[in-house]
């Protein structure tokens, strides 16, 4: 029997495609006119199966096409922000308050705000190279060459675009550093720095860092090597795993004090947000704020929480603002994980039903995270974990309780003198979990090495989407489309 729909629609997720075609068509620069209306004739395709009533598909097609051209409108609009700063002011007088310091191999590399050049205003911050160190809100000027960031879709430097950052400068000779003024997110982020720095052991302040601020420069390479091998390194990214832990205390000390669910609302929200801005409005922390304020919501409301049209909603709001976020790993790779436990979890939870409820629980939404995550690690990384439910199992609802703790204890020693112990505590534990984990990367086959074309990772993932319950044809037919879809990714491997 043919299915009268052959996908489940949701409006968001067809919005979603609209504002994604948009951005994709504009990215590429050419044969606009033709790629356009193909784009909108497989949109009205799959209006047609999905919706029965002919002034429906007309007023919802309209909208799709107003959404279109709003993401190629948007992208448009960004690039030419960026195409209008200067290309390259060449060599002059830099100037500029010192947000960030890390080490490399000719000195070090510093981030700066409230850039000028020549002393006129340069409107964005600059990552600059140096062989002399400064501190953390030292105001910096040297003679150097400025020059912009050659900034594209396919950009390595893609996400410094998020964060302002559109210049880079190398010092030529350091004519003053003096004490100079921060702005409040970079003053927070070096204030609990120097705090992690005094209160817990050396080598667990940046992971604390890192899970705090989502920034892992300053951890051990051959740590971060280790917790990749073991596929833990999402904690240092901070994302759902973070935000729902820190929105779940929120929520619950909100109840306990009677609040209403607008008042939770208000103060969820500012509380969020803030964090959003101390950890740069990466895109996995904004997606996961989104979700779970589209959540109270729909308390608010008393809508149905639909998770598959809120994740959509999340990426269509942060994809207006910022198109290129798109072509981040991190937006890639975010979303991939909550499209992953919403496709997978439950079916895979209700086949482990055997087990307890907190393993079945732990072990679907690792494996449902896992399935998806699986084209991006091999695309990117040529690799991926095999010891990953394992060590999630093990380790990662202990890592979501040190969160939790090493965060509030940190707000509470700032406040009070001596309470630096809590910290000190939580950050031992940190050492033994760190010490277990390089136990599971020394295994000796911990993972898979194979480096996959673009190809293949859009196969795989057109078979992981036709496979799941949001594509409504029989059970028969996905076996064939899904055998389909893996008989040309293996010839893929095989050939090219």
């Amino acid at each position: 029997m043919v299915p009268s729909k052959i996908i489940n629609p949701r409006p968001m997720v067809l919005a979603l495609i609209a504002l994604l075609a948009g951005i994709l068509i504009s990215s590429l620069n050419f044969a606009v006119v033709e790629i356009s209306l193909a784009i909108l004739s497989v949109i009205g395709v799959i209006l047609f199966f999905s919706l029965k009533k002919t002034k429906k598909f007309a007023l919802s097609l309209s909208v799709l096409v107003i959404v279109f051209l709003t993401g190629m409108i948007s992208f448009n609009i960004v690039t030419d922000r960026y195409d209008s700063f200067t290309s390259d002011f060449g060599e002059g007088i830099v100037s500029g308050v010192v947000t960030n310091v890390k080490s490399t191999d000719g000195g070090y590399e510093f981030s700066l705000e409230k850039v000028r050049f020549n002393d006129e205003e340069v409107n964005s911050n600059a990552s600059v190279s140096s062989y002399e160190f400064a501190t953390v809100g030292s105001e910096i000027v040297f003679y150097g060459k400025l020059e912009k960031y050659e900034i594209n879709p396919a950009s390595y430097y893609i996400k410094k675009m998020r964060v302002n950052m559109l210049y880079k400068a190398e010092v030529i000779n350091i004519i003053e550093i003096s004490k100079g003024n921060l702005s409040l997110a970079p003053t927070i982020r070096n204030t609990v720095k120097d705090y992690l720095n005094e209160s817990t052991l050396k080598s667990t302040s940046p992971i604390f860092y890192a899970m705090f601020f989502g920034d892992s420069d300053y951890i051990n390479e051959e740590v971060i090597n280790e917790f990749r091998l073991t596929g833990l390194a999402h904690i240092f990214a901070v994302s759902g795993l973070h935000i729902g832990v820190l929105s779940l205390f929120l929520i619950k000390l909100l109840e306990k004090l009677k609040a209403n669910n607008v008042l939770k609302l208000i103060v969820t929200a500012i509380i969020l947000f803030l964090y959003c801005a101390l950890c740069e409005f990466s895109p996995s922390v904004l997606r996961a704020t989104i979700m779970v304020l589209c959540y109270l919501l729909a308390d608010i409301f008393g809508r149905k929480k639909d998770r598959f049209s809120v994740m959509c909603t999340a990426a269509f709001l942060i994809l207006l603002f910022n198109p290129y976020a798109i072509f981040e790993i991190s937006f890639q790779m975010s979303f991939a994980a909550i499209f992953g436990i919403i496709l997978y979890s439950k079916s895979i939870k209700q086949k482990l039903k055997f087990l307890p409820d907190w393993i079945s629980s732990s072990c679907a939404m690792s494996i449902a995270v896992n399935i998806t995550l699986l084209p991006f690690m091999l695309y990117y990384f040529g690799y991926a974990s095999v010891v990953f439910l394992a060590v999630n199992l093990l380790l990662l609802p202990i890592l979501s309780l040190l969160y939790i703790l090493a965060f509030f204890s940190v707000i509470i020693g700032l406040i009070i003198p001596y309470a630096y112990y809590l910290t000190f505590v939580v950050s031992m534990v940190m050492y033994i979990m760190v010490l277990v984990n390089s136990l599971f990367a020394n295994i000796s086959i911990t993972g898979i090495n194979i480096q996959i074309g673009l190809a293949l990772m859009i196969i795989y993932l057109a078979a992981v989407i036709s496979s799941s319950r949001f594509v409504l044809i029989p059970k028969k037919t996905k076996r064939a489309v899904g055998g389909i879809f893996s008989s040309v990714a293996l010839l893929l491997f095989i050939f090219i």
